[in-house]
């Protein structure tokens, strides 16, 4: 799949979202076993923070099953088969707790191990994975675009030679046809001037590149 333009961007803004989305599943998840354990609980209190902490848990896992691979094959990025595994992983201990919690919310021993066990080290693998990867990606694209870019320039620079040199042999034959060729002779001048101004502007470019 072709990669969109802004490719560079857009990666980063996407590892951004599912950062964002499946980041606080691991705070949820621990909130879901000290609500169970604290025997002392408020009742509106408790269902309130309990049904948030679902609410992120859920997003999370929507996340990893099924807006990451989508938004992934919009950007046509390959996603490797660790990536993938990881995220497998921690979408299946996400809704291992969103289970218990559903079924056993008064269980503080089932959550605690669902929480610390479970979501807690897969989702931590995986967006450790995610970032590295992702991070590797973008400095490789990076890297690639500069090195198009130059070779762009340096193509343009062949261009531009070429020109100053086609302006100076018709400045030479304008000046064997004398006056006849005297209009010419002019333009083939600027020809040549706008040439070279060309061929320092993409040198400036070329430097300017090679130190970013």
């Amino acid at each position: 799949m072709t990669q969109p333009a802004d490719y560079g961007a857009a990666l980063m803004a996407f590892k951004h979202d599912v950062f964002q989305s499946v980041g606080p599943s691991r705070i949820a998840s621990c909130t879901l076993a000290l609500l169970a354990a604290d025997t002392a609980k408020d009742a509106t209190s408790f269902e309130n923070y309990r049904s948030k902490s679902i609410a992120r848990i859920e997003a999370a896992y929507e996340m990893l099953n099924s807006k990451m691979p989508a938004g992934l094959d919009a950007l046509g990025f390959d996603e490797s088969a660790d990536l993938v595994k990881k995220r497998k992983a921690a979408a299946t201990a996400l809704d291992l707790i969103k289970h218990a919690a559903q079924h056993s919310s008064n269980n503080a021993q089932s959550l605690t191990d669902a929480a610390l066990s479970h979501v807690e080290p897969a989702v931590t693998d995986f967006l450790d994975l995610l970032i590295s990867t992702f991070d590797a990606e973008y400095a490789e694209h990076k890297t690639t675009s500069r090195e198009g870019a130059l070779a762009a320039v340096k193509s343009a620079d062949a261009v531009g030679r070429s020109i100053k040199m086609i302006a100076i042999n018709a400045s030479i034959e304008a000046a064997r046809a004398g006056d006849t060729g005297r209009g010419f002779k002019v333009i083939a001048e600027e020809v040549k001037t706008l040439a070279g101004e060309t061929q320092m502007l993409l040198t400036r470019i070329s430097r300017a590149m090679h130190n970013y």
